[in-house]
């Protein structure tokens, strides 16, 4: 049975329990088998996109993994993301990719207006939830450096949600025109439609056109995310 949880506090106090760990760690506390888990690791391909996202929801916050279409936490109305970092020549830390938020839907999207957007719908309050990669290093074993509850309408200033609010309308207004096959992440300046396929063969239906399109998501550009950890999280949320 999935663990509830009704109010952001609970999980950013599940969250915090990771901070300075890894998944190990934690498998360990709990006596999980690891082993079953590694048979699954090689079975899957440690850079399956996605996996170690799951393995948090199961490990860390006791869910059930599926593909919701609402939040993950449903009561507490949270959506959860797990991005990668690594350490910058400066001595901080910067992320290693784009935020990726849920597939666009194309056939859907275009009904949609930005207020109540499936896109704010889902992911108006993330819990981010970010670590530190090395490579050929195992998954399990990424340390957790920092969690940050965001907000979106909140935490985020008023001009970048206007911009952010532009770049949706800007790639909804592309779907209307026929055009998702022509979208492209150089269109936009926050707010992204970024590819994502397992390989670039894999194409999908548009509704406005008979031109298929690759599948796309929305995403914070690297740049931009680079900005928010930079100069509104890193510091305060960092554990040592």
């Amino acid at each position: 049975m999935t663990k509830q949880y009704t109010t952001k506090q609970s999980v950013i106090n599940e969250a915090q329990k990771i901070l300075g760990r890894s998944l190990r760690d934690v498998m360990t506390d709990d006596e999980v088998d690891i082993e079953e888990i590694e048979k699954k690791l090689v079975q899957y391909g440690a850079r399956r996109k996605g996996l170690l996202g799951e393995l948090v929801e199961e490990f860390v916050f006791g869910l059930d993994v599926n593909n919701r279409a609402e939040a993950d936490f449903a009561t507490a109305g949270i959506e959860l993301k797990t991005n990668p970092l690594k350490k910058h020549r400066t001595k901080t830390y910067i992320s290693k990719e784009r935020l990726v938020f849920s597939m666009i839907n194309y056939d859907n999207v275009v009904k949609e207006k930005w207020e109540t957007s499936s896109f704010l719908k889902k992911n108006k309050v993330l819990m981010l939830m970010f670590y530190l990669w090395m490579k050929d290093q195992n998954i399990l074993d990424y340390k957790f450096k920092f969690v940050h509850l965001l907000e979106l309408l909140k935490d985020i200033s008023d001009e970048d949600i206007l911009q952010i609010k532009k770049d949706w309308e800007f790639i909804v207004k592309k779907i209307k025109r026929g055009e998702a096959h022509l979208l492209s992440e150089g269109d936009t300046y926050y707010l992204g439609a970024c590819t994502k396929a397992a390989n670039s063969r894999v194409v999908k239906d548009q509704p406005m056109s008979r031109t298929p399109a690759k599948p796309r998501a929305f995403s914070f550009k690297q740049q931009y995310l680079n900005y928010l950890i930079q100069r509104e999280w890193l510091g305060k949320d960092v554990s040592t």
